[in-house]
């Protein structure tokens, strides 16, 4: 496990974040599924960033959207421009559990970036 230092603060983070180079989406409610139903959309990363709440708020406001800094949680965000390379992937389950085991990924934060092995 390795760290990010953001603003003067440091974070824990997954040790291979950094070198991810697809990204898969899951938009079911994990607590009452207790899986991860990752959608058939496959991504590359172009770019990502790390962001503080207030910069995400304002970013988001400026592109039109209506949100206030008290409706997000956490003290910083990834940022990712992605590029869709796929649309016709199989949709996969995977249990939280098998996430979680994989490769360090934070069971504590069930919203932070996971780095699952291969799923292509």
């Amino acid at each position: 496990m390795s760290a990010i230092q953001y603003d003067g603060t440091v974070y824990s983070h997954h040790h291979d974040i950094a070198r991810a180079g697809s990204f898969r989406f899951y938009k079911n409610n994990i607590n009452s599924t207790g899986t991860y139903e990752i959608e058939p959309v496959v991504c590359d990363i172009v770019s990502n960033d790390l962001m503080s709440k207030q910069d995400l708020v304002n970013k988001l406001i400026e592109q039109g959207y209506k949100t206030t800094i008290d409706k997000h949680h956490a003290d910083f965000y990834y940022a990712m421009r992605l590029r869709v390379v796929s649309n016709s992937e199989c949709m996969e389950t995977k249990l939280i559990k098998e996430v979680n085991e994989q490769n360090s990924n934070d069971s504590f934060s069930p919203h932070s970036p996971k780095v699952l092995l291969n799923t292509r």
